[in-house]
């Protein structure tokens, strides 16, 4: 008899997870084409949530990813917060 393979099914919160990352991309870049244009009350508070929420996504991640071996979703996170560093401080220092 044929063995039957069966595909990995993908646990609902794993694409949560997934999706959190990728709007987190999507955000940070929002932010770093569009924070030349911001007046101060907005200035001071978009950055502050966006490194909150990047703190908060950062420890899901990372004990999603320890549970799970799954490194891709880890290494997307990983550059994420760097590019809102490095655009953080630019914006700050330029």
């Amino acid at each position: 008899m044929a063995r039957v393979i069966q595909a990995r099914r993908v646990a609902l919160s794993q694409k949560i997870i997934v999706y959190l990352v990728i709007l987190n991309l999507i955000l940070v870049i929002a932010y770093l084409s569009l924070a030349g244009g911001l007046r101060l009350p907005a200035a001071a508070l978009i950055p502050a949530l966006l490194v909150f929420y990047n703190m908060l996504l950062s420890w899901l991640v990372i004990r999603r990813s320890r549970r799970l071996g799954d490194r891709p979703m880890l290494y997307t996170m990983v550059f994420s917060v760097l590019l809102l560093g490095v655009g953080l401080l630019s914006k700050l220092f330029g």
